[in-house]
């Protein structure tokens, strides 16, 4: 019998987003639980980390976004069960923890003069570097996926590509992921253009 599921995170993508593509193109029944900052506060205390996102799993309350997104690919299908392919699917998503850690500081920074001239430095610094690493890493696994079939590595980075796409970084250029990657480019096509996904980018993005 399938566990009952409910992931709950804020009403933005963010940590989530990857989560929630994966459980929806996995066909899995879950609840998309969605917070105020107010209502935050007042579970706060109770999270095993104070943070979101979390999972329920049958009443079970587990946390961080990497050990639910591993934990809903295993379930549905989408984390590879041969050892070497499952490990070339976590070095890409520690790839994109990696995007994630170098790109927050800025992200979160309050000062907009400051935020623009972090960006702006990752712009040239960091961002194509990233890119192109990944590119190149997605270029020798001689298929549109990073593993032998879909999993959740192609749905975490696409979900990093979708917020230089749509131009969430203030200060970085939406063209900065351009035609130069032709290998993401394919796979961010062939993730957003799945059906399932691609129901759930039109309902909910804002």
């Amino acid at each position: 019998m399938a566990p009952k599921l409910v992931l709950t995170y804020f009403d933005i993508p963010g940590a989530a987003e990857p989560i929630r593509w994966a459980l929806e193109q996995s066909g899995q029944e879950w609840e998309d639980k969605r917070l105020t900052g107010e209502e935050f506060g007042v579970v706060k205390p109770s999270l095993p980390n104070g943070q979101l996102p979390v999972l329920e799993v049958d009443g079970y309350t587990l946390p961080q976004s990497m050990t639910i997104l591993r934990y809903v690919g295993k379930l549905g299908g989408l984390h590879p069960s041969d050892d070497l392919e499952a490990a070339k699917c976590d070095a890409v998503l520690d790839a994109a923890v990696d995007f994630y850690i170098n790109v927050r500081p800025a992200y979160t920074e309050k000062d907009q003069a400051k935020q623009l001239e972090m960006f702006g430095d990752l712009a040239v610094n960091y961002i194509p570097k990233w890119l192109a690493n990944v590119e190149k890493q997605l270029a020798a696994t001689e298929g549109i996926y990073f593993a032998e079939k879909m999993s959740v590595a192609d749905i975490m980075i696409t979900t990093r590509l979708k917020t230089l796409r749509d131009g969430n970084y203030n200060g970085v250029p939406t063209t900065i992921f351009d035609s130069s990657y032709p290998n993401l480019n394919a796979l961010y096509d062939s993730i957003v253009g799945e059906p399932k996904i691609a129901a759930f980018i039109a309902k909910h993005d804002k």
